[in-house]
């Protein structure tokens, strides 16, 4: 798991994640030249997000997102995640912008399925639990039904919740750990390399050194 990047790991991570791509089926628009790769958004309210300038929103006009009805439109005001979208965008806009940017020849096809308010101590994101459920489902609807796209990996945005319960750091890694291999068996187009990419809490959102060190995975 890769976090903290430097402005050249970030473009690095981001090249190494649209190469060896050779899909040239279109999901939407048989005209489009451009490989759709797509990207499975999940967490909570951090991944989800309220960000509502339409300035940053108009730098990914061309990305596509796989909605809760199953089908696929042009990303505009937000993402249609599990429990609802908001008017604006969480983590998921950045990632999608500078992927694009250094991908030109790939578009995104997001599959947005985080949800507020949902962890790992609250049986939400456990093999099993509802919020995992629902994101591997749709994941594997979406490929079902556009099986030459390509997988380019999971998008991790989550961790406040279980800060606030008290979840230690151990019991986080060992939670998270086992989510990213249960995810990479059960997503039937990912493989046990699928990329996993985490997005890190503000410090600002603890109060004390041993909550910022619990909601970091090293």
């Amino acid at each position: 798991i890769m976090k903290n990047f430097s402005e050249s790991q970030r473009a690095s991570l981001l090249a190494l994640l649209g190469t060896d791509h050779s899909i040239t089926t279109t999901v939407t628009d048989l005209k489009e030249s451009r490989t759709p790769v797509a990207f499975l958004f999940v967490g909570q309210s951090n991944m989800v997000g309220n960000h509502n300038s339409s300035n940053d929103i108009a730098h990914a006009p061309l990305a596509e997102q796989f909605k809760q009805d199953d089908t696929v439109v042009k990303v505009q005001k937000n993402l249609d995640h599990t429990g609802g979208g908001t008017d604006g965008f969480g983590f998921a806009l950045g990632f999608i912008r500078e992927y694009m940017a250094n991908n030109p020849n790939n578009r995104v096809i997001a599959i947005p399925a985080a949800e507020g308010g949902t962890g790992f101590d609250a049986n939400d994101w456990n093999k099993g639990d509802p919020s995992y459920n629902h994101a591997v489902d749709q994941a594997n609807d979406f490929f079902t039904a556009n099986p030459t796209v390509t997988f380019g990996g999971i998008i991790w945005h989550q961790g406040e919740s279980d800060v606030n319960a008290g979840l230690s750091q151990s019991a986080y890694e060992t939670a998270l750990d086992a989510m990213i291999g249960d995810m990479r068996t059960d997503i039937t187009v990912a493989t046990s390399t699928t990329p996993f990419v985490v997005g890190e809490l503000s410090d600002q959102l603890v109060n004390t050194e041993e909550q910022v060190k619990g909601q970091r995975i090293e």
